[in-house]
């Protein structure tokens, strides 16, 4: 990522030294069931998932987004299983909510636009082009990755990864809206992924908390 180019919204170091803060603490908890995780951290320092935005265009779209989104979903899903007694394992939450979105990293690369700074003057800031090499689809890739990359996921982790977009994804399809749905009455972790995710990008990604938003 070209940092020298100014985005209109700017992640707070704060918050990014918090989420590399859970994010290490986290890795601990998935490697306790999953050894090999520190193969497939030391692949992913490889990518840009600590660098990338969140979206192209919508939340988060910015340096670092891909990551403090995926810590804010994190957040949430703790919050979530505690104050429901849903009984998710911790290396479960862990996990899905760092990589649900793992389809994002080596997608984006910066592109600059034009816009009119309050002066009505024509200015570039921060932009991103999209490009999908391999376009298997959002949730079905991340699972793709994660399994390719050798982690063992449960039955739920998998049904979580797969069905986190809810009925975005499914649109009126009824095979995999029934899908959805029985994925969610069968697996607590897969119904708190998708709420956790929402909550995550409407609230804590928006939060003054979390980002600065520079006005030219």
């Amino acid at each position: 990522m070209n940092e020298e180019i100014k985005f209109e919204l700017e992640i707070k170091q704060e918050e990014i030294e918090k989420a590399v803060k859970s994010f290490n603490e986290d890795i601990g908890i998935i490697a306790q069931s999953r050894p090999n995780i520190t193969e497939f951290e030391e692949w992913l320092k490889k990518t840009d998932y600590f660098e990338a935005p969140a979206s192209g265009r919508y939340h988060l779209s910015c340096p670092h987004g891909l990551f403090v989104h995926s810590y804010h979903v994190v957040i949430a899903l703790k919050k979530m299983n505690e104050s429901l007694g849903t009984g998710c394992r911790e290396d479960s939450i862990a996990l899905v909510g760092w990589f649900h979105d793992l389809c994002k990293v080596n997608r984006m690369t910066v592109a600059p636009k034009w816009k009119k700074d309050k002066n009505d003057r024509w200015i570039q800031v921060g932009g991103y082009a999209f490009e999908d090499k391999f376009p298997l689809g959002h949730a079905t890739k991340s699972l793709y990755m994660l399994m390719k990359k050798g982690l063992q996921l449960t039955k739920d982790e998998a049904l979580a990864v797969t069905h986190h977009m809810g009925p975005s994804a499914v649109g009126n399809n009824f095979e995999l809206k029934s899908a959805m749905e029985n994925s969610w009455e069968r697996s607590p972790l897969s119904l708190l992924l998708h709420e956790a995710d929402l909550f995550a990008t409407y609230q804590l990604d928006i939060s003054e908390d979390c980002v600065i938003k520079h006005k030219f």
